[in-house]
């Protein structure tokens, strides 16, 4: 006797999970990536994670965000660490910031991470708009008024 099965019901995951998602898929992307590339290819790689992954501006600025000051601060504290190195410090002191290393990588990593959380906003805004630029009054209102 043959059953009829019904397609198995698929439900979304829930938004902190594709926030997850993101985070890691950025994470672990931009640091391979910036093994043979230089520091500004993090922003071809966050403007396709939110793209692709993006599920809201807030969402996809803070996976953005996150993911790469947190991979920034690890790529500048592990070798740190490391090799006892006082060249963080002596950049510091040269920058004039208060407290040497430890502030140079917080300072590092905060701005990696903007660009990083801004190019993956960029890419979740390039989806949503089609590419064509809304207005926010237009964006919110559900209606695109660029003439085609």
């Amino acid at each position: 006797m043959a059953t009829c099965m019904s397609p198995a019901k698929v439900t979304p995951l829930p938004h902190y999970h594709q926030t997850m998602r993101l985070f890691l898929a950025l994470f672990l992307a931009c640091l391979l990536v910036q093994l043979q590339f230089p520091w500004w290819s993090i922003t071809l790689v966050c403007l396709l994670g939110g793209y692709l992954l993006g599920r809201s501006g807030a969402s996809a600025f803070g996976g953005g965000f996150a993911a790469i000051t947190a991979g920034w601060a690890l790529a500048a504290l592990a070798p740190w660490i490391l090799t006892h190195s006082t060249l963080p410090d002596r950049v510091a002191t040269l920058l004039k910031l208060p407290g040497g290393g430890p502030v140079l990588l917080v300072v590092a990593a905060i701005l990696g991470g903007l660009v990083g959380g801004l190019a993956t906003l960029t890419g979740w805004w390039l989806r949503v708009t089609g590419g064509r630029g809304t207005t926010e009054s237009s964006f919110t209102n559900g209606q695109n008024t660029s003439a085609d």
